[in-house]
């Protein structure tokens, strides 16, 4: 029954009555404006959904969830830089690869909320919201707007390693998601509409879209190359039905899109010194650990326990069951997890890894279907059944992104040496609705905007449905329990690091020396009011990102050296002290001690 049967007697009687023509106009409107709300109520439960996210991850951020550290802190501090002292940093102080971007959007905030801990959270909130909005339309697009809504109530949740990525600025994970479904959508859309007889501003609307492609290419290489799964795929699909306009001003568009994305890397390359490019720094990320005496075999199979064995699972939604350093699994450990911990978390990628082949089946076997319509060329395709080859390759595309996306993990060095580091799998979230797809709609064919749903057997519909519930509830109960857990610690540790940079800026220390987790950290407590450099455990020379920081330490003949009570660092410390009696007054305060130089 439409909204016309409801809205047409009273309004045919409304207007019959002796009210003026305006009132029955504004009527008129009323209606017209309740019909396109109804025909637009997916898109406004999404935006509800949407701010839902963003209030839950608001309220973690409030709560003291989660643990703030200094590699956080490195980003709020560039934030201040481009904020107040007009500073446009490439990429995160320290390293050559991974960009900025984030450190663009706090230094934004800065100058709305002001500095602290919760603006850098609130910028986070904000770009996944982005993202969110982006995987919506991708999924409408590729499956169907139910489909979309019940991936952004899953969303609204997640494990402690999806959750971290999305409220601390950890440099590139966010950008990822960001970047890797606007370049799925954009090539869909453009695959879809082409070979289109098009108007003028049509045609350059999709010049524009080539150009955004571009565009976001390059702001997604630039943020970090875990975005290249993407960037491959995405272009192979414009490539396969887009290809006839490599004639036109397309490409042209796509390259000046490309170039402007991608320009802070661009320059900064051209001036890098050998070694030292975004290639070389990225390559020496993924190779870290890879020199070891280990056979061949014997790291192969390390890799394949780090990766499906804890990351995988982990980074899909299911919160370790063990310790993740080291694993207490074969190969990483003599120690043993329980039997019951392995089988659940080894179940979860085997559930993984059969819904992702039934995924590859569905988009596969309706693309071979059409095939078989159409055995001949190409251009005899009708419209509806080229739009539909068109979902099913994107959809396929999408899939073959986490294919590689696995694949450069589990062969990398990390999946053996630092399994824990999950991040390099977060663009699995983009894949997400591929993954669960065979759940939402079965093991069939059935695209939503062609044709009518098809039957499904009851007990098969409810145990699918079933699943799903039970899905977003274990999120749910995750983001609650799990994050409720470590809240205390959390709200305990900034307690202490906050009364300890109170305490030190009160008796005049400016300069100090500390470990690698403390020390930007310090600094971007007290905006800049502390200066530190880094130390080894061994009291040598660390790695300080920002390298001012370490020179102006380093001049200053009354720096502190402040540690953690009891830690390697304050034992080393004492030792090494200890040939010059006197050299140094020790202060035990909040949590730490404190070395002053006595002259």
């Amino acid at each position: 029954m439409t909204i016309d049967r409801f809205v047409t007697p009273f309004y045919n009687s409304y207007s019959e009555s002796k009210i003026g023509k305006q009132e029955s106009g504004r009527y008129l409107v009323l209606s017209k404006s309740l019909k396109y709300l109804l025909g637009r109520r997916a898109d406004i439960l999404a935006l509800l959904l949407i701010l839902l996210a963003m209030g839950i991850r608001i309220a973690l951020l409030i709560s003291g969830w989660p643990a703030v550290n200094s590699e956080e802190g490195t980003f709020g501090l560039e934030a201040m830089h481009i904020a107040y002292r007009g500073e446009f940093p490439v990429f995160m102080y320290g390293q050559d690869y991974m960009g900025t971007l984030e450190a663009y959007v706090g230094a934004l905030l800065f100058h709305l909320f002001g500095v602290s801990w919760f603006t850098l959270g609130l910028s986070m909130a904000l770009l996944f919201a982005l993202f969110l909005v982006s995987i919506y339309f991708l999924t409408k697009l590729l499956y169907s707007a139910g489909m979309g809504l019940f991936i952004l109530l899953l969303l609204c949740f997640g494990s402690i390693d999806m959750l971290i990525p999305e409220t601390m600025m950890v440099g590139g994970a966010v950008e990822t998601l960001i970047f890797g479904t606007l370049l799925l959508l954009l090539a869909t859309r453009l695959s879809l509409s082409a070979r289109q007889q098009l108007s003028e501003r049509k045609r350059w609307l999709r010049f524009a879209g080539f150009a955004a492609w571009g565009c976001c290419a390059g702001l997604g290489l630039w943020s970090h190359l875990l975005v290249t799964p993407f960037v491959l795929v995405s272009a192979l699909l414009l490539l396969i039905f887009c290809h006839k306009e490599i004639l036109s001003f397309a490409p042209v568009a796509l390259l000046l899109g490309f170039v402007l994305g991608l320009l802070p890397l661009i320059l900064y390359n051209l001036y890098a010194a050998p070694g030292h490019s975004s290639l070389d720094a990225f390559l020496a990320v993924y190779a870290t650990g890879s020199h070891t005496h280990l056979s061949l075999l014997y790291r192969l199979i390390k890799q394949f326990i780090g990766t499906f064995f804890f990351a995988l699972p982990t980074i899909t939604g299911l919160n370790p069951l063990y310790p993740s350093n080291p694993l207490p699994l074969p190969y990483f450990s003599s120690t043993r997890a329980p039997l019951l911990s392995i089988l659940t978390v080894g179940g979860w990628s085997l559930g993984y890894v059969l819904l992702f082949v039934l995924a590859c089946y569905m988009a596969g076997k309706g693309l071979r279907q059409l095939r078989k319509l159409y055995p001949g060329r190409g251009d005899l395709w009708n419209t509806k059944d080229r739009q539909m080859a068109v979902i099913y390759t994107a959809q396929l595309m999408l899939l073959l992104a986490a294919t590689i996306t696995i694949a450069l993990f589990a062969f990398s060095s990390n999946a053996a040496s630092r399994p824990w580091s999950t991040r390099y799998l977060i663009g699995l979230l983009v894949a997400m609705p591929a993954v669960l797809w065979p759940l939402w709609n079965g093991v069939n064919t059935y695209l939503a905007r062609f044709g009518p749903e098809p039957t499904s057997a009851f007990p098969a519909l409810i145990f699918r449905r079933a699943l799903l519930i039970l899905l977003v509830c274990f999120f749910a109960y995750e983001t609650v329990f799990a994050t409720a857990a470590q809240t205390p610690a959390n709200i305990a540790d900034n307690a202490q690091v906050q009364a300890i940079t109170h305490d030190l800026t009160r008796m005049g220390i400016t300069h100090l020396y500390s470990g690698y987790w403390q020390c930007e950290r310090f600094m971007f407590q007290t905006q800049e009011a502390l200066t530190c450099a880094v130390v080894a455990e061994d009291i040598s020379k660390g790695f300080t990102r920002y390298k001012p920081y370490y020179v102006s330490v380093h001049n200053d003949p009354n720096t502190a050296y402040v540690f953690p009570v009891n830690s390697a660092f304050a034992n080393n410390f004492e030792r090494k002290s200890a040939a010059q009696p006197g050299a140094f007054e020790q202060i035990f305060m909040d949590g730490y001690v404190v070395y002053i130089p006595q002259h």
